[in-house]
């Protein structure tokens, strides 16, 4: 069960700067409040239990438990953002999506996978902290090769709003980082000798699995892209449904092969190409001759060889 009450960063009153609980007198002469309902906090550091921020009271926490129910997620997220504030390098997912399409007479949908964003490590410049954008308070803004950019930090309590989630700004990247995986970081571990702010600073810089691109300044003509490969696919399946396959010794028009052409092809399906099915994508090596078949689709009628420039 986690307890969100216990706290990792505090608000030193001095300059109002959040601080490791490791980095910090024990007791009450730490100085900090709480980041959340800034009631005062005391540093438990003791040799038994993980370190932690705690109100400095039982009445006080008492008071302010309802206000304070994810104390644990604010601390970490004001001071995420304080970390990225002062320069940080932060590795990204790569970013993909597919468009898909029905046809008549096929059970399955047609389906083409684009690429928006490959995964690469990002530097945020000029880095704002808590700045109105789309009418909702984002933590981060910046720029990252010349593009807007907004990172939304989200926990328990806080999900990344609808209006980012259905932001039409194609110039603007947004990337969503969820907190909530970073909570492992701060239990006790014998082996760690890191700070939490180390800990947290190599969360944001290395975790993947907690980053999700909400929106990409590429995406709108990589899907215009895909969907341009998607019809002609389209087109293609449509041929090789008109097709018909010819009945031995005979060619489509009716007429009879004769034996040294029919042989002279017969030695010509001996030889192998590779082909690509332009239903499912699968790529193999195989004759010319109607046994040569998909081996996802048990077919050949949705074949084409693959050309070397392809």
């Amino acid at each position: 069960m986690i307890d969100l009450t216990l706290i990792p960063f505090g608000l030193r009153v001095n300059d109002d700067y959040l601080v490791d609980v490791s980095h910090v007198e024990r007791g009450r002469r730490c100085r900090c409040i709480c980041p959340s309902c800034k009631t005062p906090l005391i540093a438990r550091q003791g040799d038994k239990k993980t370190w932690h921020f705690a109100h400095a009271s039982r009445a006080v926490y008492e008071e302010t438990h309802r206000k304070c129910e994810y104390s644990f997620f604010v601390s970490v997220r004001l001071m995420a953002r304080q970390v990225i504030g002062e320069s940080i390098k932060l590795e990204v997912p790569k970013y993909e999506d597919s468009v898909s399409m029905h046809l008549d007479g096929m059970t399955q949908p047609i389906v083409e996978k684009f690429l928006v964003a490959k995964r690469r490590t990002i530097e945020i410049e000029d880095v704002e902290i808590e700045r109105a954008r789309q009418g909702v308070i984002v933590d981060v803004v910046g720029f990252v090769d010349g593009y807007p950019i907004i990172l939304y930090l989200t926990h328990p309590g806080r999900d990344i709003p609808p209006e980012l989630e259905s932001l039409e700004d194609v110039a603007c990247g947004i990337i969503e980082i969820s907190l909530e995986k970073a909570y492992p970081l701060f239990l006790e571990d014998a082996e760690q000798k890191s700070s939490y702010l180390d800990r947290l600073r190599s969360f944001l810089e290395k975790n993947i699995e907690s980053k999700r691109w909400v929106s990409h300044p590429r995406y709108k003509r990589a899907r215009v892209d895909a969907e341009k490969r998607l019809e002609g696919r389209r087109q293609e399946l449509m041929l090789a449904q008109r097709r018909r396959q010819p009945k031995e010794g005979v060619n489509p028009d009716g007429i009879v092969v004769p034996k040294d052409i029919h042989e002279t092809a017969m030695k010509r399906e001996e030889c192998t190409k590779q082909y690509i099915c332009v239903m499912c994508n699968t790529e193999w090596v195989g004759t010319e001759s109607a046994e040569s078949a998909c081996p996802v689709c048990k077919t050949h009628f949705f074949r084409r060889p693959v050309r070397d420039d392809d």
